[in-house]
């Protein structure tokens, strides 16, 4: 990564900013794994939600198509 020909102190300044950076990075997928973790349980919430509205919707659909088949039926 870093040249050879580098005298001692600037390269323990470079593998400290090597290591900051790195902190950061760590950091900053943290962050970024934990927005994905919250999007992705919005997501869910989401899902769960249409799909009750759907199963609702379904359970109507289904309830009044019962009651018209009894209707055609008398």
């Amino acid at each position: 990564m870093f040249p050879r020909t580098l005298n001692q102190s600037q390269q323990s300044f470079s593998i400290s900013i090597q290591y900051l950076f790195n902190d950061t990075m760590m950091m900053m997928m943290m962050m970024m794994m934990m927005m994905m973790m919250m999007m992705m349980m919005m997501m869910m919430m989401m899902m769960m939600m249409m799909m009750m509205m759907m199963m609702m919707m379904m359970m109507m659909m289904i309830r009044s198509m019962v009651k018209y088949c009894s209707k055609l039926n008398w």
